[in-house]
């Protein structure tokens, strides 16, 4: 199973809930979706996050405002980080660098180099303004970066789109909860338009680089992160259970776009998640 495009939405920030190891973090009680969940409980609303299954990730501590659905339309789960270190950008690393046989690659570079079409659409972020041979697309503005998203679908006939959404790291970082829940229902928004746009050929994967709980005064917190995937051709999607790095992420396009399903190093491939 190959898709032609994929769509990697990085809603950066935004996580789970405290992940086993929160405590050697300073995260123990980390909840970024489950405090916000709380608090605006007359205002957030994400219905086509909820439709993907969003709220099934949490099946084990429900969201009032995010409720499970019997049917999601995406397969959804969550992963675990391994990096020991806690910054955005080590977790950035985790989640799209490569093992190939001689050296650790950027998934965006090495598919860059294969002749597919990389566009990186972000606010200035280190990791990725190092992905020399991609085509990058700075942005500060949330509403902006999915036009661009749109754009480029336009343009791009097999690769990878990327966008890292910009404004919710900072409204975490400022503690604007208000700011906060407002992008994340606008995002909502454009990822239903994202969603309509898109082809048979292409595979939309929604995720979270890192956690930021607005209720902690760390620049990171430890929690798990969403992993969403949405392709038109399935009806109906399941659960991918806990993935316990974030590699497979990269692990998943890898293998898209250079090698076939029955290769080891693929075995964590979320594609095998969908041909089930």
């Amino acid at each position: 199973m190959n898709f032609r495009r994929i769509i990697i939405i990085d809603m950066a920030s935004l996580g789970m809930g405290e992940a086993s190891d929160a405590n050697r973090y300073d995260s123990i009680g980390a909840d970024t979706i489950g405090h916000l969940d709380e608090e605006f409980a007359d205002k957030l609303r994400l219905p086509t996050l909820e439709s993907l299954g969003f709220g099934n990730i949490r099946w084990d501590h429900e969201l009032k405002t995010i409720p499970m659905v019997d049917h999601p339309k995406g397969f959804f789960g969550k992963m675990h980080a391994q990096v020991e270190a806690s910054h955005a950008s080590s977790t950035l690393r985790e989640m799209f660098d490569y093992s190939e046989p001689l050296r650790i690659v950027s998934i965006f570079n090495s598919i860059a180099r294969q002749g597919f079409s990389n566009v990186l659409i972000s606010r200035f972020v280190n990791y990725l303004e190092n992905q020399d041979v991609c085509k990058q697309v700075q942005c500060a503005s949330d509403d902006v970066s999915f036009i661009e998203v749109l754009h480029h679908l336009k343009k791009t006939e097999e690769g990878i789109i990327y966008n890292q959404v910009p404004g919710l790291a900072t409204s975490a970082r400022q503690g604007d909860a208000n700011d906060y829940v407002s992008r994340l229902m606008i995002i909502d928004k454009q990822i239903q338009l994202l969603m309509d746009t898109m082809l048979d050929t292409d595979l939309l994967m929604i995720t979270s680089s890192f956690a930021k709980d607005l209720k902690i005064n760390k620049p990171t917190t430890r929690e798990y992160l969403p992993i969403i995937l949405y392709a038109n051709q399935f009806e109906e999607g399941h659960s991918l259970g806990i993935r316990r790095t974030l590699g497979d992420v990269a692990t998943t396009v890898m293998e898209n776009f250079t090698g076939p399903m029955s290769k080891d190093e693929f075995k964590h491939s979320l594609l095998h998640e969908l041909a089930k």
